[in-house]
This record gives C-alpha cells, structure tokens and sequence, in this order.
C-alpha cells in the first residue's frame, strides 16, 4: 500500500511539474535546491551539518574574485523532507515548478528514490550527499551519489563481526529501503563467511519498544541493527535486558545519539565515513569555526554538503557545449573535502567509510 501511495504521488508530480531544461532561468543568478531532512527525524543532526557545509561552499563561492560562478551568484533553495517520501515529492515538485532550479542535492537515500523519480523525468541533476548504492543508480540517468557506499558498508561490518569470532548474530532493521539494503549486503557476506543469522525481524520505524525483540536475540552472539531512528532507545533497552553480545549499527549512528543513551552506546560499533586529512577540510574546519564560532563535530556531513556544491560548480563552469548532466559524469579526480570525486558510467562517486567503536561515551577508530 505504501508502495501504491508513493508511485501515485510521483504520477501526479510528475504530470503537474512544467519541463525544467534551462540551465538558468535569471541572468545574474544560478539556482540550486538542496532537500534535506532537517526536523522531525533521528537524522536531523547530520543533516543539519550538511547544510552547514553547503553554506559555506556557497559563501565560498559567492565571496571569490569572480562573484559568484562566472559572475552569477549561487542561489542555494532549501527545503526539508522531514524524512518523508512524500515530503521529498512536494520539495521536488516546488524545486523544479516554481523554483526553476538548475540541479538540487539531496542528503539521503532514503528519500532520494522519490524525488530522483522527479529529477529524472524532467532531466534535471539530483546528487545524493550521504549514500551511494544500486537502488540509487538504478534510479536513471540524471541521478548521482557522492557518498559511502551502503552495500559495502554491511560488508565490512559482517567481515568486523567475524574476524572477532562472531558466529552467529540476529538481525534487526526498519522497514525502510536503505535498512533493509545494508542489512541484506551484511546478511549476505556473513552467510559467505560461514556465520549464521538465527534472528532476522523487520519493524517500523515508528516502533520504540524493541525488548520482545531483544529477549529472542538473547543467545546470539551479536546483534545488528541498521536503524533509521530510535538507537538510542535499543542500546538503553538492551542495557537494561543485559544483553551479552555486541551491537553494531550502521552510519546513521552520530555523536547526539552517542550522548542520548547515556552511556549504553558504549561498546557499539558502526559504519561512518572515513576522509583523510587534506587541505580541502582543513580550510573547511577553520572557515566553520570562523562563521560557527564552534569546533566542527560532524565535519564528514559538513564536508559531504561542501563537496555536493562544489561538484555542481564545477559541472556548471565546464558546461561549454555540453548539458549539465554530460558535464557531471565528465568529472574525474575532483579533489574535494570528503575525498576524491570521480563518477562511473553509473553517476556513482563513493568513498570510503571506516568502523568506529564507541569507548568512554566517544566514537573513536576501531583496531
């Protein structure tokens, strides 16, 4: 039914929405949206540093010796999905009918397969900042991804699980594509492994009652549970179950989710980004500080909203004869805050992510 519900909003998006093929529609200006899931969601706080980043590419790019791309100003139009398929239909629809935008970003996986349907058929760029996955290239042609790499962050985290003797584990996840995506590719390669999976139970998001669950996972030797929303509630609830395994998550653990459970994270381990250090986010860490007045604490989200802008800058200013999205699939080796940027045939640019533990109420590297 959800199904149903979400393809019969697109139809109709797609049918009220007038064809956006110009590059610009105002002379002294380049529109750009960026659909984020700001409020009302577990998400927020990452999402929020992406928006942070693309401020500053955006004044970056505003405040240079050109004023702007070529001398238009760089217009950037938020908007926030709250996390909600439908929410992303509306934002697209306002981007590209009324807004005229030239491309947009947008911060998850979650909901890009909605508004990319949107982006798609009126062949306007749509890049996706966090994740980069098959559900997403299988999207089309003018949907791209800069992001980690969802399937292979469930393989390292199967391949972590065993190399410490974990044998077998219960699976959990949240009826959302993105979930169950990371939780198939980590059911997968711990199958190939030799692990076995004696628990597998798919709840919805809005569930926070997780002990049912808990107590017949009770004998596995490790749970994971790539959730939406809600963490910090199942690390509280398995604490307080005295769980004996270990619990690994997936990237949508954060430092806020950390300091909401109180001390039950400790222990965890989970997928996140991983950039080396380079010029790119040392001079974004010290412009943050400049205009936050604060220490960056998510600078990989504040690095992936500083990369999405700058890659469509550099689309835009090396258009020439081609369109935009030939002139985004041309980019190769782009040097940017998160990594490398260098698209496939299939509009994906992953990078890299890293396992991270949680020890004394900190996320630091694991060994």
């Amino acid at each position: 039914m959800i199904h149903k519900t979400i393809t019969l909003i697109i139809c109709l998006a797609i049918i009220l929405t007038s064809c956006n093929s110009e590059v610009n529609t105002n002379p002294n200006e380049i529109k750009i949206g960026a659909i984020l899931s700001l409020t009302n969601n577990d998400l927020s706080s990452p999402n929020q540093a992406m928006l942070e980043g693309i401020e500053l590419a955006a004044e970056e790019i505003n405040n240079n010796n050109n004023g702007g791309i070529n001398g238009k100003i760089l217009n950037i139009i938020y908007e926030d999905d709250h996390l909600s398929s439908k929410d992303a239909v509306t934002s697209s629809q306002k981007l590209l009918n009324v807004d005229k935008v030239s491309a947009s970003l947008i911060g998850l996986s979650n909901t890009a397969k909605s508004a990319g349907a949107i982006f798609e058929a009126e062949k306007t760029p749509l890049i996706v900042l966090w994740d980069s996955n098959k559900d997403i290239e299988n999207i089309g042609d003018y949907v791209y991804s800069i992001g980690f790499n969802t399937e292979d962050a469930g393989y390292i985290m199967a391949d972590k699980l065993y190399s410490k003797g974990i044998r077998n584990v219960a699976v959990i996840e949240h009826l959302d594509e993105w979930s169950i995506l990371i939780s198939r590719s980590f059911i997968e390669r711990f199958n190939q492994l030799g692990g076995k999976v004696k628990i597998h139970e798919s709840l919805e998001i809005s569930n926070n009652d997780f002990k049912t669950v808990i107590q017949k996972s009770k004998d596995t030797e490790a749970i994971y549970v790539p959730f939406v929303a809600h963490l910090a509630i199942f690390f509280k609830q398995a604490k307080e179950l005295n769980y004996q395994g270990i619990i690994a998550t997936g990237d949508s653990m954060n430092n806020d989710v950390i300091l909401d459970s109180n001390g039950a994270a400790e222990g965890v381990y989970f997928t996140q980004l991983y950039i080396k250090e380079n010029e790119r986010i040392k001079n974004l860490r010290s412009n943050y500080i400049k205009k936050y007045g604060r220490e960056p604490s998510m600078i990989e989200f504040n690095a992936l909203g500083y990369d999405g802008v700058m890659v469509l800058v550099e689309a835009i200013k090396n258009l020439d004869d081609r369109d935009l999205q030939e002139s985004i699939y041309k980019i190769q080796g782009f040097d940017g805050a998160a990594g490398i940027t260098s698209f496939n045939k299939e509009g994906s640019a992953s990078k890299y992510e890293k396992i991270l533990v949680v020890k004394n109420n900190e996320a630091v590297e694991s060994n």
